[in-house]
């Protein structure tokens, strides 16, 4: 899909590719948090996802500096630099999926380069409530299961209401700097890699720090929503274009940085196979809002400095806020001993030890209990 929009002539075109791109790529993002719950435990997701972000971001400095690089290219073959764009990343995506194919085993008993012996010890490390291979056939009665628990429905107010509030920031970064007045939207791009930098940064740096198990993981996205309020504010108040450019990179920062924190915390409370991969689906899909939300937030009327919608967005910042202390006090149990056992993990790991024992999902439990009384 992505490599169709080199053939792009008009605006229904590209607004046929776009709907296509969307759906095709829909799956990926929550089927690589599930595929990690089959190999990872709640409290090791941290490193792994700070792992998929840092290259995710990385892709991000790359991407700007094609994006000039094709822009300067545009009218070459008859297409436009955004679409030479297009046509050489869907190359690379075509030849990183076939490796893919090959290299990425389905499960954890699929893997050729584990003994027995491993991926039964990988397998006793994961939760009671966590996906098995085993279990391959569909369970409806775990997407009920799922829609009945009421920690779906908190985190995925958490997720749009954040997306509501970020998305505009994020999609459109490059329009902003350029009409700020920094420059042209090509040279914006190169404006862009600073601001990547600082994301790599801050994601590796709470990466390292949120894996350690010292602090409540919600601290984190808490923390981050505050200075997202923080930066909001200077680009409401817009004391000079130096402010509001530091504004935008640490509020971007921390707004990419946000999602590695918050995945290990929603996959503590998913169960089983089904109902793991229905959850993760659920949240990722409609906490999405945001992306059809913001463009009418963000719109051209309030440009060049956005005052409005960057005010008009503090608001679903708050609710985001506040729905995630919400959230903290339904599951602090299962949030507390999560962290608990990862301190004993880690204090066992250096003594060359180990600690197969689980957080139980005392909710999940009683709910089980109460089902067969």
């Amino acid at each position: 899909m992505l490599a169709c929009h080199a053939a792009v002539k008009n605006k229904d075109g590209l607004y046929v590719v776009r709907f296509f791109l969307g759906l095709a790529e829909a799956g990926m993002f929550p089927g690589i948090i599930t595929q990690m719950t089959y190999w990872y435990r709640p409290d090791e997701m941290s490193l792994r996802l700070l792992y998929f972000y840092v290259c995710g971001n990385l892709s991000g400095i790359f991407g700007g500096i094609l994006a000039f690089a094709f822009d300067h290219a545009s009218g070459a073959g008859g297409l436009s630099g955004w679409q030479w764009l297009c046509l050489v990343e869907a190359i690379a995506t075509i030849i990183m999926g076939v490796a893919i194919w090959f290299l990425l085993p389905d499960f954890l008993q699929t893997a050729s380069w584990l003994t027995d012996r491993e991926k039964a010890f990988i397998q006793a490390r994961l939760p009671a409530n966590g996906p098995r291979a085993a279990e391959q056939d569909f369970e409806f009665s775990e997407i009920v299961a799922s829609l009945k628990d009421k920690r779906l429905w908190l985190f995925t107010f958490i997720w749009a209401f954040f997306t509501v509030s970020t998305s505009g920031v994020r999609f459109y970064q490059s329009t902003f700097i350029a009409d700020l007045g920094f420059t042209t939207i090509a040279q914006a791009q190169l404006l862009n890699l600073p601001l990547t930098a600082l994301r790599l940064l801050v994601i590796g740096v709470t990466g390292v720090f949120a894996d350690n198990g010292k602090l409540p993981r919600p601290l984190y996205p808490l923390t981050f929503l505050i200075i997202i309020l923080a930066c909001y504010g200077v680009l409401v108040v817009y004391p000079s274009s130096g402010a509001v450019y530091a504004a935008t990179m640490i509020g971007n920062a921390v707004t990419s940085t946000w999602y590695p924190m918050m995945w290990p915390w929603r996959v503590q409370t998913t169960s089983k196979a089904t109902g793991s991969a229905f959850s993760i689906g659920f949240v990722n899909s409609y906490g999405q809002i945001g992306g059809a939300i913001d463009p009418q937030i963000f719109r051209s009327a309030y440009a060049p400095r956005y005052q409005v919608s960057f005010a008009s967005s503090m608001a679903p910042v708050s609710c985001c806020a506040s729905t995630t202390i919400v959230t903290w006090w339904v599951i602090c149990h299962t949030e507390s001993d999560t962290r608990k056992l990862k301190l004993a993990r880690v204090a066992a790991a250096k003594r060359d030890d180990a600690i197969l024992d689980d957080v139980v999902d005392n909710d999940l439990k009683k709910g089980r209990d109460a089902s067969t009384v």
